[in-house]
Order: structure tokens, then sequence, then C-alpha cells
């Protein structure tokens, strides 16, 4: 049973009284998320089992993990026998690599461990968002003991310094637990529509600009917007509950870079453009997703923005399309036809070309049956005539999706995440990670031809999965870290094609595996 089906129903579970959760332990991970530049692994722990008063959001040293992982890979690629490797990583070997696969037992967590806060209890994941105008991150989780929405203001690192500062504030109180005002959607006089946070928060995700957050409800039919202005407090905006049973996760779609610039065009000329954020829907109960638009209603005073339900998208290209548990977007491709446009006067068309042809590809994760839907959003620009001779202006944009295709899953779809490997050739390319929780497996599938690359054999109960790439010394790295939530730790898995013996596979733990306590 994944977390999501057995929190349905839980009560409100924040700050009780009861143990203070312990901030050195790795307890029931339900969320993974990579800052921008690498310097920080941030992991979410729900105290599933309420053991402790709260949950807790924990922030590690991205660098110091790699570099106690590179030996090791290292080491097992040039064939040294595992115990030889595993002592150069300063370990042990593992004597249980079935039940908690890798070939040396786990680094201890406390050595990479920077910061802890407490949170409320089942946490459900982690999201960052960055201000597109200046320097600002936040970090965002969906807490449903809450519930609430909290934030963490973190260090942006999009330029990752020298010595990172690892910043991780949330005003916390004197118990350790995150301050009142950044858990959003607790505190009515806190929203211009005197709202209070529907419960069973889930699966999150926020717009380009980082203005938008927007959560699914699965227990009330629901979905809520957080606007999140930056320089200001964020807020809870509007909910809805009119959408179809069991809302379970989003995905937004970037946008188009032609859109900026047809905006900048419109203001310019003294008319209006239309545009919106737009997420993508998906639902346990439902086999449909919906795609929903943010409006800022910038025009009204003052302004009380709002969602809007724009597309109802049918699943029907496996037999039943219900029950999805994830879903990510790929715009790697649209991306790189827009960075060929350059940033001249000449490049208006290039980039209005790249938005109406390439379009992007999305994916969900369906249990019943187990497979991974495949589909494409599509762009379109709406253009007025103007004099004879004059190319026709742009004057709004929108997004349409639709799904043609399905890869098999085995049983258990928990989450799809975006992310790069290393290829045989030294560079860093898109893969797709389905986890699926009953199997023990993680399915890396290329986009390019939407085939399953490679089945990564993990622990007890994967929930999410967090990538961990870039450019070092001139050489690019990858690996994932995957959250063990039966077991309460993190998997380290090697993501480098030019080493095939361990490509794919548990090279390395974070935090001793601890059973459930039925299970001790």
């Amino acid at each position: 049973m994944t977390l999501t089906l057995a929190l349905a129903g839980s009560s409100c579970v924040y700050g009780t009284e009861g143990r203070p959760p312990d901030p050195k332990q790795i307890y029931f991970p339900t969320g993974l998320a990579m800052s921008a530049g690498r310097t920080a692994l941030y992991v979410a722990n729900s105290d599933f089992d309420l053991k402790y008063a709260g949950g807790t959001i924990q922030l590690f040293d991205g660098r110091a993990l790699r570099d106690a992982v590179r030996p090791l890979a290292e080491a097992l690629e040039s064939n040294t026998p595992v115990a030889e490797a595993c002592a150069k990583a300063g370990l042990t070997v593992n004597d249980d690599p079935f039940l908690n696969p890798g070939p040396c037992e786990a680094f201890d967590v406390e050595p990479f461990l920077r910061k802890t806060v407490f949170v409320g209890a089942f946490a459900s994941r982690l999201l960052m968002t960055h201000n597109p105008d200046g320097a600002g991150a936040r970090l965002w989780s969906p807490v449903r003991g809450d519930p609430s929405l909290t934030f963490i203001d973190v260090e942006d690192d999009r330029v990752p310094p020298a010595a990172p500062t690892f910043q991780f504030e949330c005003n916390a109180r004197p118990d350790g637990f995150c301050g009142d005002e950044h858990r959003v959607g607790r505190n009515t006089d806190r929203s211009l529509r005197g709202l209070r946070l529907p419960p069973d928060p889930v699966g999150t995700s926020v717009s380009t600009n980082g203005d938008a957050v927007v959560s699914a409800h699965p227990t009330q039919a629901a979905a809520s917007l957080v606007v999140n202005p930056w320089g200001e407090a964020p807020f809870l905006s509007y909910f809805a509950t009119n959408y179809g049973p069991g809302p379970s996760d989003l995905a937004s779609i970037p946008r188009p870079r032609i859109v900026d610039r047809a905006a900048l065009a419109a203001t310019t000329e003294g008319r209006s453009f239309g545009y919106r954020e737009a997420f993508v829907l998906a639902y346990r109960n439902a086999a449909q997703l919906d795609l929903v638009e943010y409006f800022p209603d910038s025009g009204s005073v003052p302004p009380r923005p709002f969602l809007v339900r724009a597309q109802q998208v049918a699943l029907t290209v496996s037999s039943s399309n219900v029950d999805s548990r994830g879903m990510a977007i790929v715009s790697s491709e649209r991306r790189a036809c827009e960075q060929s446009c350059g940033d001249g006067a000449a490049s208006f068309d290039c980039l209005a070309a790249c938005a109406e042809e390439v379009p992007l590809r999305i994916y969900v994760a369906n249990r019943a049956p187990a497979t991974l839907l495949v589909g494409r959003v599509h762009t379109t620009l709406l253009r007025q005539a103007t004099e004879a001779g004059q190319p026709a202006r742009i004057t709004a944009a929108y997004h349409t999706v639709a799904m043609h295709g399905a890869i098999p899953l085995d049983v258990g779809p928990s989450s799809v995440r975006v992310g790069q490997v290393v290829n045989e050739s030294g560079a860093l390319v898109d893969r797709i990670f389905a986890v699926a929780f009953d199997a023990r497996s993680v399915f890396v599938v290329d986009p390019r031809i939407d085939s399953v690359e490679t089945i990564i054999k993990t622990g007890r109960g994967p929930q999410e999965v967090a990538i961990d790439s870039g450019i070092e010394a001139g050489k690019a790295y990858s690996h994932a870290y995957v959250a063990h939530f039966t077991d309460s730790y993190l998997g380290i898995v090697d993501l480098d094609l030019r080493r095939p013996a361990t490509y794919g596979h548990v090279i390395a733990s974070l935090g001793k595996p601890l059973p459930p306590a039925e299970a001790r």
C-alpha cells in the first residue's frame, strides 16, 4: 500500500503532544528535491506511523554526498573486490543485499546532514520554486496532517556558490516546528476570500514564474491555488470542489518563450495579450486528465486569482486508464529549438515556430493497468491580420493535451520524474523515471523512442526519486536518490552509461534501513 492510499481520511496532526521527531533520522520518506545548483538534497519524512509529534524536512550536503559516492562507483566499475571497494568509502559489506540492495552498508546520515526543521505529519511531496526576476528560492511541501502548504526559504544556488550557506528558514518555533506564517492555508485572515486549505493536499505543482502553486485534494475532489508574490507572504487565494473523483497529481506546462516576446510586443502597442499559465491534473478514480488554467485576475481591486478548467481529456489508450499516481512533462526538445533562435529581432518567427511545431511530451503513470501513458502537449498561437505586407500579430496562446500510447510498467506506480543520465559519449540526456512502489522497481524510459531502457531494482517501497546530474570539473555525472518509504532510507543509483557494470544499480545507501514496527 502506498502512502497516498493509506492516508485517506487521516486526522490533523501537527506539533501535538508526544516525542519530538528525531532530526537525524530518515523516517518514512515521501518527498525528495535537489536544489538547482545541486548543492543541497532535501528530504521530507512523513512520520507515517505517528511515532513522533510530526514529520521533518532535512537538508543534506549534495557535494559531500557526491564526494563520498564517487570513489565507490569508480572502484566497483574497475572490478575491485566488493570488500575493498566498500573500504574505499569507509564502509563494510552489506549483509542483506536482497532486502536492501547495494554492495555496502549504508552511509551514516549525520556527516551529510546540515539542517532539519519539523513539520506536521504526512508530508507528501517536495518541490522548488525560484524568483524569475532576482534571487530567491522556496521549498514547498503539502502536509496532510495540518493540512497546509508549508514553505521554507532556502538558498538560491542557480549560480552555485563556492561555499553554500545552506539557508533553511521557516521561522521555526522553540520546539523546532515551522512557524504558523509558513503554513499556508491554516489562517483564514491571510486569505482574501477567508479560505482554509481543504484536507489532504497531495500532488502539487508550480507555474513557470513560481507565482502560482496548485495542489490536488483527493478526498475533496478539489484543487487549490496558493499565490506566491515574490517579496511578499504567499496566501491561499482559491479552491474549487467541482473536479472529478480523486484528484491525485499535477504537472505545470512550461511557458513558451514566444509568449513573453508576444506579450511585450502587445504591451508596447497598447493592446492586450491572452495567455494563462496552465496545469495538467490527473485522477485516481476517473479515466481523464483536466487542463486547469491560472487566472491572476489582475483587473480587479484587489486581485483575487482563481482557477478554471479549460479542457477535459478522456484517457482511452488502455483498458481502464484509472488510478493515476504520477505525471511529468518533458520540454527539452522545445527548449533546444528556442535556444537555436537566439535573442535578436529575427528570432520572433523562429520562437513562434518552436511553440507550434515542437510539442511537449507528457507521461502519466496509471495503476489500472500498470502503464505509463504517453502523450503530447500542443501549443496554438492565435493571430490577427494587420496592414498589407506586415506580419500578423500574435494575440493569444493556449495549450491542448492529447494522449496516444502506453508503455507497460509493473504493479504499483507511485511517481514519475524527469531527469538526465550520462550517455556513452559523456553527454547528459533526458530520461523518464517511473517508480513502481509494489514492484520494488524504477523504470528508466528513453523519451526519444518511448521505450524502457533499464529497470532499477530497489528495496521495499520506493516512493519517490530525485536525480542529481550536472557537470563537475568539466565532467558529466549523474545518480539518483530513491526514497525507500517502507524501510526509511535512501538508495543511491549510478546513472552513468559509461559504467555498464553499475549503470541502473543501487551502489550505496544513506541512512541505516529501519523496518516498520510491525516487522521488527
